[in-house]
């Protein structure tokens, strides 16, 4: 997801979604400039499906929570 997370009005559904539909080693990368860090991992991981699993670049890389 590149520069497109700001724009979501309801993020939490997007990423359900993509949970859904994501294979169960695939990485969600999100990337986008106009948040900062904390922000996207905030959106990103607030919903309990995705932990941040790593960092490069301006990219986060998100798994699946496996609790």
């Amino acid at each position: 997801m590149h520069d497109v997370l700001h724009e979501l009005d309801s993020p939490a559904a997007v990423i359900s979604g993509i949970e859904r539909v994501l294979k169960p080693d695939g990485v969600f990368a999100v990337s986008d400039h106009h948040m900062k860090e904390n922000v996207i991992v905030a959106k990103v991981a607030s919903g309990g499906i995705f932990s941040l699993s790593r960092c490069f670049s301006g990219v986060y890389c998100f798994t699946r929570r496996m609790d």
